[in-house]
């Protein structure tokens, strides 16, 4: 089942995690503009994230691995580390926030969002600054296709280094075959799919009452089945057969 390796190469395995702090940096700038465009003080907590985890990333890449094979051992704790990582790095704008909430509550709406589970313990999402409403369906948005399927499309160089077995790890099901012969352009095709189907849901919903804001942050949501809204009544707020 395994290679012949008696060891898992956590060096490599860090490297990648590196990469992928830096692809979560990059999506916090949607919340971090957001912020700056509703002129919300919250913009800070996201730029302080920001820089956290970008120093957390580039630290992370600059360690060099002995060997760069990555095999299914190294496959399935990574696809297991990453979404805790992915929390604990997600939550620090809600730390340095304002909104007064703790430690656990928010990696549990953290993890909860990058898993799609859809919970919230957020008790009132009408006072939330917007730039923590749109991050919130990111959050969905990233986890409902996958967070290593979105590493394997931007880092080609994966295909040759254990991209099949992180593929094989992150879809589920018994088996699985590539659309193309490379990893990364199956990855691409997904994901290409699943960004053109979260654009018409974002167009579809700005011709009813929401405004465009909302009709991005439920275009995340709904794509990602994920289940977080804008407002404390869901899609009650719109008293719409549109929707």
């Amino acid at each position: 089942m395994f290679s012949g390796r008696k060891y898992i190469n956590i060096v490599m395995l860090l490297r990648v995690i590196g990469w992928l702090l830096l692809i979560e940096a990059g999506f916090m700038a949607i919340p971090l503009v957001t912020s700056l465009i509703y002129r919300e003080p919250t913009y800070i907590s996201f730029a302080i994230g920001m820089g956290i985890t970008l120093v957390a990333g580039c630290i992370m890449m600059g360690l060099k691995p002995r060997s760069r094979e990555m095999g299914k051992r190294e496959a399935i704790l990574l696809t297991a580390m990453v979404w805790v990582v992915f929390s604990l790095f997600g939550m620090i704008p809600f730390l340095l926030s304002s909104i007064h909430i703790t430690v656990t509550d928010a990696f549990f709406e953290t993890i909860s969002g990058f898993t799609t589970t859809g919970l919230s313990v957020i008790k009132s999402i009408d006072a939330l600054p917007r730039g923590f409403v749109i991050w919130r369906c990111v959050m969905q948005w990233i986890g409902g296709m996958g967070i290593i399927l979105f590493t394997l499309a931007v880092l080609p160089m994966l295909n040759y280094q254990g991209g099949m077995q992180l593929f094989n790890a992150e879809v589920s099901g018994i088996t699985h075959s590539k659309l193309r012969p490379r990893v990364s352009s199956t990855a691409k095709g997904l994901w290409t799919v699943y960004f053109c189907l979260t654009a018409a849901i974002i167009i579809l919903l700005s011709f009813s009452e929401m405004n465009i804001f909302e009709a991005v942050c439920y275009g995340l949501s709904t794509m990602s089945t994920g289940g977080f809204a804008t407002s404390d009544m869901g899609m009650g707020a719109w008293d719409s057969t549109y929707k």
